[in-house]
């Protein structure tokens, strides 16, 4: 100040009179030491340069009215007077001439800032008119209270005396991004997040005065940003008459992933550096400009064009995976981080200022589980890992996202897989398997297993289109059986905690079917279908029907009274070959059972279509084609190239040079009967030259004569009917004519006993309840019975056959008869039985 207020009262003149006799004395002093600034307005105890503020003028404290104290922070320095008293650090004791000099600009403010308007010095008074500042920098250009109100108080001046709370701007001012910052971390002690924290300072507003040589302080302070948070721009332009250039935040926590994409103990990676004071649209924070991605925010997105622009993925952990998913919610995000104020954010959290996202940015991970979410219902779902990012991830248990999804029917979560988040990508198996292969009923009606053979996408193609990955996932961990019919394929489905049921199902051609009950083979065609052959070959129950099946009667039981040649027999074993709109016939497999008929085939096997398709009475199409190679319709040859010698007399049961040739007719599908010579003939015949005395066959033997010979030849009596050698599979005695040749033939009989028929097995069992009549020379007709007799099938032998046994014992005979060995009348070979030679009484 450049003088001083004169008193005019006498008193008041003695005091001043007295203290400038004083000072002269003391200039005058050598020994006395120069007069500071505290020794007139300022306080020598403690030191302080700065004048003593006072609500009106105290003579004897040297106090005045004025904020000098808390404009300048340091009270041993006069420099910091310069802002508003140019030059006064300099002042010495001469400086008082009455004038107070301001600056022509306070603190150098890029407005000119002015006291009171004025631009030159003026007379001091003891009751001065006091008045306030406009433009200054250090009051944002504001104008200020008037020159001596109460100082400044935190936190109450901060909200508006000078930048505001947050900063708000002026016209072209710099707001910037304040507003909405403040509504994630509102408040004031949040300001230090980026800049430095005056409010812990003894003068917190007294940064303000050094705004004409610094610029604004942006630094972190808090973990939230970490010590590498940069700000890129000017910071010297922030006042609102200035041209606000702004910059952008780089490596700060609130603008990463959070998490390292690979691995969570890395720091995050900054996806987007925001420019300060950019608007951020909706879609744009989930988008490209957002801080760590949302993949897809609402359930319906997939249906918007631009998805892909407008929504980046997080990749983070299992993120990307997971927001691939819909969630059933408003957001997805809430799915899994629901309790962020307690209740679920909904629409709100995003289109209403963050809404209850206001703390979200608070460097933890909270998982909790939506309970209202469907998916969540049981109320057991945990995720394990900690909260803190940069730890490693947790994993997620108890939840029906990864169960087998049987809590769809029963409520109940059965089964669930405990997956590591950040884990790979899971396969179909990671949960419910591939396909779900439960026990039916154990939790719930399951079919899978009979439809093993059938991509997902048969019945599930909303899910998945090719049967081998999600094509779209809404209709996926949606806690929904999602059931409709792929390309090709015609149902229509209705859901039952039961077990849903199927209608006018393509595959079943029309039919119906339940879930988890087992379909009988009539529930698609006729068991057997009404085609061609099929009644012949199959007439067993619907029951004991089975695809894939190569069972014959003989496996169901010791007696049938039809034929019961499985589906397998004919038809692939494998059951995906099954209800895929093609006829296949399968005649032979190398897999097929050791001794079932499909084994017995030759490998060339084959069934050939016929030229005409007809349909049965459920619509399936079939022809009548021809089968071959096949054992069913085969049947069997003897020779004895370069003959046998007479009388067979070798040790071995059959002569060396015995060739058995099996051979095969090709019989048509749909075609006539066929009787007991459709396929082996009736009997069995060999014949001179080919065969030398029946070797291998005793059923029948034309000689080179052409006159018949053993069991069939009988000696001109009745042949042996097949029912005294073959009684487990016929019973009726076949009738019979010959020629003059004594050449017999005999009548077709009905097959008693399917199980004994066709069976991969030569069935010998003799008639026990019918005697055989034979007529002797000497004893005349001789009622025999075949009760007791046996046959070995390994040798080929029969046991105690009556009818080789002479009725006088002393004929000899035989006990146990080869079948097969050379037997010819015109040799010692017929001593074998009736010894011709011998004497009998």
């Amino acid at each position: 100040m450049n003088g001083m207020n004169c008193p005019r009262n006498p008193v008041s003149q003695l005091v001043i009179m007295g203290l400038t006799v004083v000072l002269a004395l003391l200039q005058a002093s050598e020994a006395r030491a120069t007069f500071g600034c505290q020794d007139c307005h300022g306080t020598r105890s403690p030191t302080d340069f700065r004048p003593l503020d006072s609500p009106n003028r105290a003579i004897f404290t040297g106090g005045f009215q004025g904020n000098h104290r808390s404009h300048v922070a340091n009270a041993l320095s006069p420099s910091g007077c310069n802002r508003c008293h140019p030059g006064s650090s300099d002042y010495t004791v001469g400086h008082r001439d009455g004038m107070i000099k301001l600056s022509a600009n306070i603190n150098s403010s890029p407005l000119q800032a002015l006291y009171k308007n004025a631009t030159s010095a003026f007379p001091q008074t003891p009751t001065p008119l006091l008045g306030s500042c406009t433009n200054a920098n250090c009051h944002f250009e504001k104008t200020t209270p008037v020159w001596g109100s109460a100082d400044f108080v935190y936190p109450g001046d901060c909200l508006g005396s000078c930048h505001a709370s947050p900063p708000a701007g002026g016209t072209g001012g710099a707001a910037g991004s304040h507003a909405t910052h403040n509504t994630f971390f509102s408040g004031l002690t949040n300001c230090a997040l980026c800049h430095a924290n005056h409010v812990v300072e003894p003068a917190p507003f007294a940064h303000a005065s050094s705004a004409a040589n610094r610029g604004l302080l942006v630094r972190s302070s808090s973990p939230f940003f970490g010590s590498y948070g940069r700000y890129s721009a000017n910071t010297r332009d922030f006042l609102p008459s200035q041209v606000n250039q702004f910059g952008t935040c780089t490596t700060v926590y609130c603008h990463s992933t959070v998490q390292g994409v690979t691995n969570p103990t890395q720091p995050p990676a900054t996806l987007y550096a925001p420019t300060w004071g950019e608007t951020f649209a909706d879609s744009i924070c989930a988008g490209t400009k957002g801080c760590h991605g949302v993949g897809f925010a609402h359930p319906d997105d997939a249906a918007i064009p631009d998805d892909q622009v407008r929504f980046r993925k997080l990749q983070s952990g299992s993120h990307e995976r997971h927001l691939a998913y819909r969630f059933n919610e408003s957001g997805n995000c809430q799915a899994c981080h629901y309790n962020f104020t307690g209740s679920g954010v909904g629409c709100s959290g995003c289109h209403t200022i963050h809404g209850p996202f206001k703390n979200h940015i608070d460097q933890i991970i909270g998982v909790t589980f939506d309970p209202g979410n469907s998916l969540f219902s049981e109320g057991t779902a945990i995720y394990t890992g900690d909260t803190v990012p940069g730890t490693p991830y947790g994993s997620c248990n108890s939840l029906f996202c990864h169960s087998d999804g049987t809590a769809i029917s029963t409520g109940v979560l059965n089964s669930y897989s405990s997956i590591a988040w950040g884990s790979g990508a899971l396969t179909c198996t990671g949960c419910h398997g591939y396909p779900p292969l439960y026990a039916s009923g154990s939790p719930k009606a399951n079919s899978h297993q009979a439809h093993n053979g059938y991509s997902c996408d048969k019945c599930h193609y909303s899910t998945t289109t090719n049967g081998s990955a999600i094509t779209t996932s809404r209709y996926h961990v949606n806690r929904a059986y999602t059931v409709d019919a792929g390309t090709g394929i015609t149902f229509t489905y209705s859901f039952a905690t039961s077990g849903g049921t199927c209608t006018n199902i393509s595959c079943h051609h029309s039919g119906n079917a339940v879930w988890g009950t087992a379909l009988a083979c009539n529930g698609c065609h006729d068991a057997p279908p009404a085609t061609a052959s099929h009644a012949i070959h199959f007439g067993g129950s619907v029951a004991q029907a089975g695809y894939g099946d190569v069972r014959i009667a003989a496996d169901f039981g010791a007696s049938s009274s039809a034929y019961i040649m499985n589906c397998g027999n004919c038809h692939p074993m494998d059951a995906a070959r099954h209800a895929n709109g093609v006829v296949e016939v399968e005649l032979y497999n190398a897999s097929a059972p050791q001794g079932s008929l499909k084994a017995l085939n030759l490998s060339s096997a084959v069934y050939t279509n016929g030229t005409t398709v007809h349909l049965d009475s459920r619509g399936f199409p079939y022809s009548y084609g021809t089968c071959g190679n096949v054992y069913c319709h085969s049947y069997t040859d003897w020779t004895t190239p370069g003959g046998v010698l007479t009388p067979y007399t070798s040790s071995t049961r059959l002569p060396t040079n015995l060739v058995v040739t099996t051979h095969y007719k090709t019989v048509a599908w749909g075609g006539p009967a066929l009787g007991c010579a459709g396929c082996h003939a009736n009997p069995p015949t060999t014949s001179a030259p080919t065969n030398a005395g029946g070797s291998g066959n005793s059923h029948s033997w034309i000689d080179a004569s052409g006159y018949e010979n053993l069991h069939n030849y009988n000696h001109s009596w009745q042949p042996i009917s097949c029912t005294y050698c073959h009684y487990g599979t016929v019973t009726a005695v076949n009738s019979w004519t010959r020629t003059a040749k004594d050449v017999a033939t005999l009548s077709d009989v009905p097959i008693a006993n399917h199980a004994k028929h066709v069976n991969g097995i030569k069935d010998v069992t003799f008639n026990s309840a019918r005697l055989f009549n034979y007529s002797t020379s000497s004893y005349g007709v001789v009622s025999i019975n075949l009760g007791t007799s046996g046959y070995e099938p390994t040798t080929q032998t029969c046991t105690n056959v009556t009818c080789h046994m002479p009725l006088n014992s002393a004929c000899g005979g035989q006990t146990s008869v080869k079948w097969g060995i050379p037997y010819r009348y015109s040799s010692s070979e017929c001593y074998r039985c009736h010894q011709y030679g011998t004497v009998c009484p």
